[in-house]
């Protein structure tokens, strides 16, 4: 059965027999490793960071971000204030899980190599291998990422799920990631801002503050209460600095939509997808048998060039929704990606391998395709135990992991209740 943290992502089947599943643990980030993969096939080693230049260096300096337990954009936003230049000068070609150890090429605009060599940086991120390049990376700039997940106390037969899973195209649902794990409400706001709702987002980005935070209840009082310098006051200095900038303006009586304007770009770009993530999540779990690639909702899109069965399930979909594609025309920013594409329907593991460590625990290895979630392939291997696999990251103790389950299994099943009708989100202009 689908857990209630699937129903918020919109994934409602598996791809094998839902029967064939096992218990694992992950027992910290370190047993999540992810490594980019260039377009080259070069595969960007967290054991050993190199790049190789291309010989026509430029004005850009690539480098290899390796980072621990930190979100991609906060990394580039502790980059941006050391080297003094503005986020804006950092590319990517993707971002990568937060809660893992990850690898992956990045260049920053007019810094010479020796200011990243001499840079201090938090110890759960470093830069190697800065050398200069004529020409900055875009998105979708690699070929994909390969994994290393080392899964404990494996409880079940791991062989024979890992091989039902390696011998098959699996459906290439977006991970829970895209809508957060801790917080999976990313796609609830970006359906807000959608519709124009730009209170109504900030708001919900604040309440849905997850039950682990201690003064919880208390922060949600005040957010009810509007007393936003108080609710301020009860944030950490050094964490939430997204919401620390939401209450400050709150707080100033700023308009709803230039606080938006003032957050990250690549934040409202982040929800805004993530909505289009669930679309897809609900259009692929609707579909018996899905063409080769589907559509993301976008403004852009035409329901005329789709084949018959797809687009009847796109048109009821967004019928109980109640949005239609020109509502990804964002008009409080200049979000152009909402314009749209397609996505390929299945994936199948590359380099599968799966290696015994002693006593219960397993090395999983595969690599995936750009823009493909991992966290799907342990959904198949898993099953309804991928939730308390995926937070075990956060602790070590399996007693401390089981508490944490229980308390987040509530909350997601409270946001089901709260936002939710049968497997649509609310539509919250009514």
């Amino acid at each position: 059965m689908a857990s209630a943290l699937d129903h918020i992502c919109g994934i409602h089947k598996y791809s094998t027999e839902s029967t064939k599943a096992i218990y694992a643990e992950l027992h910290c980030v370190d047993d999540f490793i992810v490594e980019e993969i260039l377009k080259d096939g070069t595969i960007i080693s967290v054991d050993d960071p190199k790049l190789r230049p291309s010989g026509y260096p430029g004005l850009f300096t690539h480098f290899i971000l390796v980072k621990r337990n930190m979100d991609t954009l906060i990394a580039i936003k502790i980059l941006s204030k050391r080297l003094n230049v503005p986020s804006n000068f950092f590319f990517l070609s993707g971002l990568k899980d937060k809660e893992a150890l990850t690898a992956q090429r990045a260049c920053v605009f007019n810094v010479p190599p020796e200011n990243l060599v001499s840079l201090k940086l938090p110890k759960n991120m470093k830069i190697y291998n800065p050398i200069r390049e004529l020409r900055r990376i875009s998105i979708g700039d690699h070929q994909g990422n390969r994994f290393r997940i080392r899964l404990r106390n494996v409880v079940g037969c791991l062989e024979d799920v890992f091989h039902e899973i390696v011998k098959e195209q699996i459906l290439n649902f977006f991970g829970h990631q895209r809508f957060g794990i801790w917080k999976p409400t990313n796609h609830i706001v970006g359906k807000m801002i959608l519709l124009g709702l730009y209170e109504e987002a900030l708001m919900t980005f604040l309440r849905e503050v997850n039950p682990l935070f201690p003064n919880r209840e208390a922060f949600i009082d005040l957010l009810e209460e509007r007393k936003y310098g108080d609710a301020l006051k009860l944030l950490p200095a050094r964490k939430f600095w997204l919401e620390r900038l939401v209450l400050r303006g709150l707080t100033k009586g700023v308009d709803p939509i230039k606080i938006l304007r003032y957050m990250p770009q690549g934040l409202l770009r982040l929800v805004v997808e993530a909505y289009q993530s669930f679309l897809f999540n609900l259009l692929l779990s609707e579909l018996e048998d899905p063409p080769r690639k589907l559509p993301l909702v976008g403004h852009k899109l035409n329901l005329e060039t789709l084949d018959s069965k797809t687009a009847s399930a796109i048109k009821e979909i967004l019928d109980g929704e109640g949005i239609s594609p020109k509502d990804f025309k964002v008009t409080c920013a200049k979000l152009e990606i909402s314009r749209g594409g397609f996505r390929v329907s299945r994936i199948l593991l590359k380099d599968p391998a799966l290696r015994k460590e002693g006593g219960r625990d397993y090395l999983v290895m595969f690599s995936l395709p750009k823009g493909s979630f991992a966290t799907i392939v342990l959904r198949e291997i898993a099953k309804e135990n991928l939730v308390q696999l995926l937070l075990g990251r956060r602790k070590s103790s399996s007693i401390e992991t089981a508490r944490i389950f229980r308390e987040m299994n509530n909350y997601y099943l409270a946001i089901v209740r709260k936002y939710f009708v049968g497997s649509n989100l609310q539509n919250f202009t009514v």
